[in-house]
């Protein structure tokens, strides 16, 4: 998602883009987002930028180039919760599931954790980040980048992540490998492990302005109803969606 598809947050844009040019990004921030105001697109634009740069990103976009397209550099890597996929199988990661992933981020860039488990149709069942999870995150980020560049990962739902696993990533966090990067992306800060949080910069997103919802309604032509979204919306594109 480029910057510029991004609901608002316009300071919070400008910020993010400065630091990530003048090459002062922090190895691992996590943005608390606890109702759709816009911490998964923010994340994914911050990788895209990190891996492609904002100049090439710009020009790109001018092109018509589908910011879905970008996402599948060889060095931008996704964790999210899984479950399960059938009774036959142990234990299931994130690659089990790219497809279904590349879908929710093209079709929900704001949506919850909870809505990408619902996608799944996991019934009952309650996603998770398990300790193999973390195993092939060490793995893939100790590996070399391809052309030199940077490795970027983005672990959406990460208040998912199970006790263990959360230690077994702090490790990780504590001693990246050069050039890699982290965006961890949750709904519920008290539910992250204290020390984990700690190895991040932590960005808390504010609740949208009812102005930037009315601007961005007007110019998708939402008509008369866009008064009752607003409303209903309260500072969140995922619920005026």
């Amino acid at each position: 998602m480029y910057h510029s598809e991004i609901v608002g947050q316009d300071k919070l844009k400008s910020k993010l883009q400065e630091i990530i040019s003048n090459g002062q990004s922090p190895h691992c921030q996590v943005f608390i987002d606890p109702s759709g105001y816009g911490g998964l697109p923010l994340a994914l634009s911050s990788a895209l930028g990190l891996i492609y740069g904002f100049e090439l990103l710009n020009n790109e976009e001018r092109k018509g180039v589908s910011s879905n397209k970008l996402i599948h550099h060889p060095d931008l890597h996704f964790v999210y919760p899984v479950i399960k996929k059938s009774s036959g199988v142990d234990k299931a990661t994130s690659q089990d599931f790219s497809e279904d992933w590349s879908a929710f981020l093209k079709n929900h860039p704001y949506g919850g954790s909870q809505d990408w488990i619902n996608q799944l149709e996991a019934g009952n069942k309650q996603g998770i980040i398990g300790v193999e999870e973390v195993s092939k995150i060490h793995n893939k980020m100790h590996l070399k980048a391809h052309g030199g560049g940077k490795k970027v990962m983005v672990i959406f739902g990460v208040e998912k992540i199970s006790e263990s696993a959360s230690n077994k990533l702090l490790k990780l966090l504590e001693e990246p490998p050069n050039n890699c990067y982290f965006f961890l992306v949750g709904e519920q800060l008290e539910l992250l492990l204290p020390t984990l949080v700690s190895r991040c910069q932590m960005i808390k997103l504010n609740p949208l302005l009812e102005k930037t919802i009315e601007n961005k309604l007007t110019a998708i032509e939402a008509g008369e109803k866009a008064k009752e979204l607003i409303s209903a919306g309260r500072g969140s594109w995922r619920k005026v969606l």
